[in-house]
C-alpha cells in the first residue's frame, strides 16, 4: 500500500506533504479556470436594464484608469464603461456629448455583490441615434479577456505540472541528479541519504 500512494518510492521524507501540495496546486488552478468559465457567458439583450439618463460626472476609475465611472444625479450606484478606449466606438465623440449634457439611452447590468454595488454599461446611444457602445463590442471584449486568462492560467498549469513531474522523477531517482540540483525541488534533508547509497551500491 505504501508504494501505491508514495510517488517517491520511499526516498523522500514526509511524502504526504508533497502529494497534498501537488493536489492543492492543481485544485487552485482548476478552481480559477472554473470561475473564468462561469463568467464567460455572453450577455444578451434580455439581461440588460434600459434607461434614459444624463451623466453628471465622468472620471477614470481609481483602481483601473482604463475604465470610466459615471454618475447620475439622484442615483447612488455609479455606472462603469469597461476599457472605454477599446469599447467605445469614439471616446472623443462620447465625451463631447457628455460635456454638452446630452441624454443617453443606456443598457446595463448591475453588480450587486460588489462593495459598493455598481452598474456595467453594455449599450449607449445618443439622442440623435449616435451609437457609442454596443452589446456585441462588449461581448467581444469580454471574450478576448477570457481567452487571455485561459492562456495565462493554462500556461501556469502546464509549468507547475512540469515542475511537479520533475520533482517526482528526482524523488524517485535521486541517484540520477546532483544534490545541488535536487535542492531546487527539495529542502536539505528531505531526500534520504540511504536512498542515494542504496541506489549507488
Amino acid at each position: 500500500m505504501k508504494r501505491f500512494w508514495d510517488p517517491f518510492r520511499g526516498n523522500v521524507r514526509n511524502p504526504g506533504e508533497f502529494v497534498f501540495f501537488y493536489i492543492l496546486i492543481n485544485l487552485i488552478v482548476i478552481s480559477c479556470l472554473v470561475m473564468i468559465a462561469r463568467n464567460a457567458a455572453p450577455v444578451t439583450a434580455s439581461d440588460l436594464t434600459y434607461s434614459d439618463v444624463i451623466f453628471e460626472n465622468c472620471t477614470p476609475n481609481p483602481d483601473d484608469e482604463s475604465d470610466l465611472d459615471l454618475s447620475v444625479s439622484g442615483e447612488q450606484m455609479y455606472y462603469e464603461i469597461i476599457s472605454y478606449e477599446n469599447t467605445l466606438i469614439s471616446p472623443e465623440l462620447f465625451m463631447e456629448s457628455y460635456r454638452k449634457n446630452e441624454s443617453f439611452q443606456i443598457g446595463f447590468t448591475t453588480v450587486e455583490k460588489a462593495d459598493p454595488p455598481y452598474r456595467i454599461l453594455y449599450e449607449i446611444n445618443g439622442n440623435d441615434d449616435t451609437v457609442h457602445l454596443t452589446l456585441d463590442t462588449m461581448n467581444a471584449y469580454h471574450t478576448s479577456v477570457t481567452l487571455e486568462l485561459y492562456a495565462i492560467f493554462g500556461s501556469l498549469a502546464v509549468i507547475l505540472n512540469i515542475i511537479i513531474i520533475l520533482s517526482i522523477i528526482i524523488g524517485r531517482h535521486p541517484e540520477w541528479f546532483t544534490p545541488r540540483f535536487a535542492s531546487l525541488f527539495f529542502k536539505p534533508g528531505y531526500i534520504k541519504r540511504s536512498a542515494r547509497k542504496q541506489k549507488r551500491s
